[in-house]
């Protein structure tokens, strides 16, 4: 696997900032339109994200599988490089929904196309499919699969 490569790099930093971006978008809803939709759709606040990266996925499927190669956690401090033994999401909590939901993630060695599962408790996800356009920093994520799934494994 090529971990220093710069187009990798830059994929995984678009990664996190996607992590961010959700983080922000959950804790901080726009304006009070948005608070009022928050509030009466009784969505939830998430204390932070784990974000995970795996050596494999199976593209049919769109699970990323295989063993975890990094972890980063993302909170109102910010993005923090982490073990992968600190990544516990902990008990799942009403809707059977995390505080700390968990994104799986998977970079194709030829860095055309990622993988996310956005792990939200231990049977609901989103899974993604990202095509990378560009190349080096102009590179960019363009989403061709999103999928809601229910009763995922987790583990």
């Amino acid at each position: 696997m090529r971990v220093d490569d710069p187009i990798r790099t830059r994929i995984r930093e678009l990664v996190l900032q996607r992590v961010a971006e959700r983080w922000t978008s959950v804790n901080s809803p726009d304006g009070c339109f948005g608070s009022l939709v928050f509030t009466l759709f009784h969505r939830r606040r998430i204390d932070g994200i784990f974000a995970v990266e795996y050596d494999a996925a199976d593209r049919k499927r769109l699970h990323c599988q295989g063993d975890a190669i990094r972890a980063w956690r993302y909170d109102r401090d910010g993005l923090l490089s982490i073990d992968l033994d600190d990544c516990d999401p902990g008990p799942a909590l009403d809707k059977g929904l995390w505080l700390w939901p968990i994104w799986r993630f998977h970079i194709t060695s030829d860095n055309r196309e990622v993988i996310i599962n956005e792990l939200e408790g231990p049977h609901y996800a989103f899974l993604w499919r990202f095509w990378t356009d560009g190349d080096n920093a102009d590179v960019r994520l363009c989403c061709t699969k999103q999928v809601w799934q229910r009763g995922i494994s987790t583990s």
